[in-house]
């Protein structure tokens, strides 16, 4: 499941985004904010995927509240797009935001829909320790790493040790 946030003071804009997300083959849940405030309530309830910011925010400017996410544990890379009524705030929003699009008023809502899904595909999450965890040994020559969680099973004869994983088998020789 992808959450979408957005944030926009025209309502219809709000709906009209939750209706084409309803129509979508892939489950979305979407959570609609017309104000900066709404928008961190949001984003300290549940973890975003996509996070979609009007500049035009009654209580804050969305340039501004697209800072503050990006300073947010676990959103410094989150995909976010930035719709606004005019191109004034574009290089603002890809220089101090890195946003992944810029859209301009009124846009084209199967543009938008395309971009969601393209990123839906790319959900961004930090990596665990257990994602870190490597093994390494010396075969001849080379070092060889692997993924602790990519091992299968080590089989022991003697010296010599053979390691299995999903995708490779090593043979260690005189190992011990």
């Amino acid at each position: 499941m992808v959450n979408v946030l957005m944030a926009d003071a025209e309502l219809e804009q709000l709906e009209k985004v939750k209706q084409i997300l309803e129509t979508s083959p892939r489950p979305y849940n979407f959570y609609p904010a017309t104000s900066a405030k709404e928008c961190r309530e949001l984003l300290d309830r549940a973890k975003m995927d996509i996070v979609i910011l009007d500049t035009g925010l009654p209580d804050q400017a969305g340039i501004e509240m697209a800072q503050e996410i990006r300073k947010m544990p676990g959103y410094e890379f989150a995909w976010m797009i930035i719709s606004s009524p005019d191109f004034g705030q574009e290089s603002a929003a890809y220089r101090l935001v890195h946003c992944y699009d810029y859209l301009v008023k009124p846009y084209d809502t199967e543009k938008l829909m395309d971009i969601i899904e393209k990123l839906g595909e790319y959900k961004i999450t930090p990596k665990s320790d257990e994602d870190r965890e490597m093994i390494t040994f010396k075969q001849r020559d080379q070092y060889i790493r692997v993924l602790a969680k990519d091992i299968l099973y080590i089989e022991v004869i003697g010296n010599n040790s053979t390691l299995y994983t999903y995708s490779h088998v090593y043979c260690l020789r005189k190992m011990s």
